[in-house]
């Protein structure tokens, strides 16, 4: 058989069939030089950072620009001690912080806010979502925000310019108060157009952002299931939104099975409710994840295809797979699942996909090895290829632990031809209870 040839075979997870294709010997992913996205500059503080303590990031969000200009947004924290308001969940102060790099992500400049640090609706921010505009003038952060008094209160859209000495600035625009609180994401169309989507739990809202930057007023939801959570978002040909999410019966309770949902929503455009008649359900028939102390992120992750073929990954097999399938051109069904990562010696999971140069790069982390590491791997459909997967983060990340929390999201996004970069949070040399970290980048080549 040729060098290259691909050996397939099926693995039974839980009672469904999933392919599984073998790492061609002449196909790899390789991993660049890590490199720390989150430094400050020399005696550099931030207004809300306490004294003598250093700026923590977790949440990384990534976008590429015209010439593979990369921009990538992120939670900085200040530390644990002292706690700003220690009744709430959100108990340390938190902003939004945004850097550039004008090499393809081989470093990066020193972070700038993009929340208002000064403001009482910006006093604990997290979940960013970045893009850029088409014409690669603008940048965009989508985020929530606690109050001052530790409540959901508001999502915001901050839109970013270039100045003169190329640092960026940011405009703070307020999308709604009290309407939804949790992990908004934007998008750009290539017709100019910018979407954001966003969920309280219980309903997913949608809103249009004008060209003069105001927003219109957002439409709403109920889930297709009593509880829901948006993990992913993109959009379809002619600017249909495209929604991934996982739903459940009871929120952050034991015994709580997680689904997998997928949902094509109306063009963003348009006003009134979503039609969630035309939700294509990707249904796991196992119990992916019940209960436990850690947090367990199993996506479901979502990139279009330059075919314009959504693919989902997620976890299943309580978190020890990652799966990977896509919308069959044509037809309202998904494929068989191919398995991108198997492993039965730790929890695969918060992974995050995107498409370039014919393959699906997808991202995770990963503790098989006692620590949480990222990982990537790549599938390439026109050959039914696996390829990888390879350790992204050089040096071993959080310690895993019963309560390690290691940053909930990762983010990868095409530079060039099958070119990618990848940003994690990484704990490396550290044993934080909570797993605050900074946020490191590597470059993803796939052959």
């Amino acid at each position: 058989m040729a060098a290259a040839a691909v050996l397939v075979a099926a693995l039974v997870l839980g009672g469904y069939a999933a392919a599984v294709y073998f790492q061609s010997p002449v196909a790899r992913v390789a991993a660049g030089t890590n490199v720390q996205v989150d430094s400050l500059a020399s005696g550099a503080t931030f207004p809300w950072a306490y004294a003598n303590e250093t700026v923590q990031g977790v949440q990384p969000s990534v976008a590429i620009g015209a010439g593979g200009l990369v921009y990538a947004s992120w939670i900085g924290y200040s530390t644990s001690s002292p706690q700003v308001y220690p009744s709430s969940s959100h108990g340390f102060r938190t902003q939004i912080l945004f850097s550039a790099s004008a090499d393809g992500g081989k470093a990066y400049a020193a972070p700038v806010e993009v929340s208002n640090s000064t403001s009482p609706l910006s006093y604990s921010c997290y979940d960013p979502s970045t893009a850029v505009a088409p014409n690669g003038t603008l940048v965009y952060v989508a985020y929530a925000c606690y109050s001052q008094q530790g409540f959901a209160t508001s999502i915001m859209v901050a839109t970013g310019r270039e100045g003169p000495s190329g640092q960026f600035n940011f405009t703070q625009n307020t999308v709604s108060v009290g309407v939804g609180f949790n992990r908004p994401w934007i998008m750009t169309s290539k017709a100019g157009g910018v979407y954001l989507t966003w969920d309280s739990s219980y309903e997913l809202y949608w809103a249009t952002v004008r060209p003069n930057m105001t927003i219109a007023r957002p439409a709403s939801n109920a889930f297709p299931t009593q509880y829901g959570w948006i993990t992913g978002a993109a959009l379809l040909a002619n600017d249909t939104i495209a929604v991934a999410a996982y739903g459940y019966a009871t929120p952050n309770a034991a015994n709580s099975t997680i689904r997998v949902l997928y949902a094509p929503l109306s063009r963003g455009s348009h006003s009134g409710k979503l039609d969630w008649l035309s939700v294509a359900n990707l249904t796991v028939p196992t119990e992916m994840y019940i209960g436990g102390s850690e947090p367990f992120v199993p996506g479901p992750a979502l990139t279009v295809a330059s075919d314009g073929t959504p693919y989902v990954a997620y976890a299943a097999d309580a978190g020890h797979s990652l799966l990977l399938t896509w919308l069959v051109p044509g037809q309202p069904t998904w494929s068989n699942p191919v398995t991108m990562e198997a492993s039965q010696n730790g929890t695969a999971e918060s992974p995050a996909l995107a498409s370039g140069g014919g393959f699906i790069a997808l991202t995770w982390m990963g503790n098989a090895t006692g620590a949480w590491d990222a990982y990537a791997s790549a599938y390439q459909a026109s050959a039914s290829r696996l390829v990888g997967p390879t350790m992204l983060s050089s040096e071993p990340g959080f310690a895993s632990g019963p309560m390690t929390w290691h940053g909930d999201f990762m983010s990868i996004e095409q530079v060039s031809g099958s070119r990618f970069v990848a940003l994690w949070s990484d704990g490396r040399g550290l044993s934080d209870y909570y797993g605050y970290g900074h946020i490191y980048s590597s470059l993803v080549s796939v052959t």
